[in-house]
């Protein structure tokens, strides 16, 4: 059952949230309570340590499906909750000289609608405010990303205001791995909503999110 949350703003009502939810053994409590002490304490380290080994003992009630895709997510938490949240795949087309000729290596598709749809199904994502989705220029980006903004206009929550769905291109890669860029990008405001999305797919994006 979904319970309601006071405003994050609120220091005091969120302090009394977290006390009720530790009550009820709900995980969320205690997470609450040690990020309103780092607020208070920013350069402990051992609180920051607290917090990162709760998150990872409790990812099932906190992250939900999210909880085995962590390498392709960057969150920022505050006080129990997620207010932004950044999903990445670097899988995209190469080609290998095969045979005398060079032949395209298909990865596996990245399944990016697929979490975004979980995101914006978390009970922790609820305040979520901003959305970046992005992954390599490949012959499957263009269907990933319209995907994705499929699903945001399905499950878009009251708070989501910036979302970006962006392309990268690759600018240099050596021993210490690949550095990248995000590609060319078009903004639109569509009523409370700012979207930025890559050049070639732009136009459709906002027409699903409009």
């Amino acid at each position: 059952m979904s319970t309601l949350v006071p405003p994050l703003e609120d220091t005091a009502a969120m302090s009394v949230f977290a006390d009720m939810l530790c009550v009820r053994g709900d995980p969320r409590g205690e997470l609450v309570q040690l990020q309103l002490a780092r607020e208070r304490w920013p350069s402990d380290a051992r609180l920051a340590r607290e917090e990162a080994a709760h998150i990872a003992r409790n990812d099932r009630a906190l992250l939900g499906g999210l909880r085995t895709a962590t390498s392709m997510c960057e969150f920022v938490w505050r006080r129990g909750y997620i207010v932004e949240a950044k999903l990445q795949s670097l899988a995209r087309t190469e080609n290998q000289w095969r045979a005398g000729r060079w032949v395209p290596l298909e990865p596996k598709k990245p399944k990016l609608p697929r979490l975004v749809r979980e995101l914006l199904s978390l009970d922790s994502a609820r305040p979520l405010a901003m959305l970046t989705v992005s992954l390599p220029f490949s012959n499957f980006t263009r269907e990933q990303l319209l995907g994705c903004a499929e699903v945001i206009a399905a499950r878009r929550t009251p708070a989501l205001s910036v979302v970006s769905l962006h392309a990268l291109e690759l600018v240099d890669r050596d021993w210490n791995g690949e550095s990248w860029i995000t590609g060319a990008t078009t903004e639109e405001r569509l009523g409370e909503l700012h979207v930025s999305a890559a050049v070639g797919v732009a136009n459709e994006v906002f027409a699903r999110l409009g």
